[in-house]
């Protein structure tokens, strides 16, 4: 059974309300820490979350079996992941060998020491990603509500009506910048890198791919002298255009037909349904970029914008021009954020995703605090 959270009998942990934190760092991490730590100096505000965290992970839970990680453990994890946008090889990383961290989280600084806790890649994926966007919801709501109480000007006074401003950003996603043919041979370089994979693990019956190496450098010279033209300039542009790109379109439509004829050999092999997708998206997506490419450069067509995509591996990535100079273009997502006076974010949804304001958690008004 899991428990809300036991610190490790050891004279040497610091209590993690005596944690010292850099707060003249630039870094985005003293920040946060210092949030949590404030959350669990608030005796309120810490019971409230992790019963909301005790819910949602142990709703369907029998009180039996192995401890597994402490909900105060998933909530440091889970919020220092997010604030940091890390993903979960350096959330791995940070949780065995990050001194402020491991604090944070009631262990031993190191990882090394006799018993010492360690995180293991699996157990992460596993338990910090049963915070979900639901529950993520309602902590926020409990927290912006015990955050108004330190603008309180006077302990017993109401507290200020809330006045609320609305503004919108753009939540970018990390992806380069897209152009057709970079996007193009996004699509050839991973198509090919699942093929080579299939090579290795099937061997002989995956025939016509011994000179895949050959293939590849092939499709990336291809598309370097094609953008070196497209983008660059000199004499008879035009023309050399029509070269270039019709020999890149022209590699890239033979591979398309040998991944697809591999695509159907591999029917017929035990090899994962996942893997096989994946290969089957990156397949679709370089049939549809040499579409694309060979409307807009070729034949002079303007592609419209429902046709593009911006991202291979974030698909959901808008291109979003908000009128402004520097950068005159962003790739992401619009983000609604809510906040009050004093700069705490009340709610947030994204306004051209589905209607999630409905779903909020109802406001909660804390009790002063003596």
């Amino acid at each position: 059974m899991r428990q809300r959270f036991e610190a490790e009998p050891d004279l040497g942990l610091t209590p993690i309300e005596k944690i010292v934190i850099p707060l003249k760092s630039r870094d985005e991490l003293p920040p946060i820490l210092a949030g949590l730590q404030w959350i669990w100096m608030h005796p309120i505000l810490k019971v409230e979350i992790l019963g909301l965290l005790e819910k949602k992970v142990l709703a369907d839970k029998k009180a039996t079996g192995r401890t597994g990680m402490e909900l105060w453990q998933i909530l440091v994890l889970g919020v220092v992941r997010l604030g940091l946008d890390a993903n979960y090889d350096r959330l791995e990383d940070m949780a065995n060998h990050h001194t402020l961290i491991r604090q944070m989280l009631g262990v031993a600084q190191t990882p090394w020491g006799t018993g010492a806790k360690v995180f293991n890649h699996q157990t992460l994926r596993d338990n910090v990603a049963l915070v979900d966007e639901a529950l993520l919801q309602e902590i926020n709501a409990r927290v912006a509500a015990a955050g108004r109480e330190v603008f309180r000007k006077k302990e017993g006074v109401p507290a200020e009506p809330l006045v609320i401003k609305v503004d919108t950003y753009v939540l970018e996603t990390d992806v380069h910048f897209p152009t057709d043919l970079n996007l193009l041979f996004d699509a050839g370089r991973k198509s090919l890198d699942l093929i080579e994979k299939y090579r290795d693990q099937l061997g002989y019956e995956l025939p016509g791919w011994r000179k895949l190496e050959d293939w590849r450098r092939r499709f990336k010279g291809a598309e370097r002298q094609a953008s070196k033209v497209v983008f660059g300039g000199g004499k008879d542009k035009e023309q050399r255009v029509l070269e270039v790109v019709g020999e890149y379109v022209a590699v890239g439509r033979e591979l398309c037909n040998k991944i697809t004829a591999s695509l159907w050999s591999l029917c017929d092999q035990p090899v994962d349904q996942a893997d096989w997708d994946s290969l089957a998206y990156f397949q679709q997506m370089l049939d549809k970029h040499l579409d694309l490419v060979d409307r807009r450069l070729l034949q002079g067509q303007k592609i419209p914008a429902a046709e593009k995509v911006y991202s291979l591996f974030e698909p959901h990535t808008e291109w979003i021009a908000k009128g402004k100079l520097h950068p005159s273009v962003e790739l992401g997502h619009r983000l609604l954020i809510a906040t009050d006076q004093h700069g705490l974010i009340q709610d947030y949804a994204s306004p051209t995703g589905p209607d999630v304001c409905s779903a909020r958690a109802p406001p909660v008004e804390w009790p002063v605090l003596d």
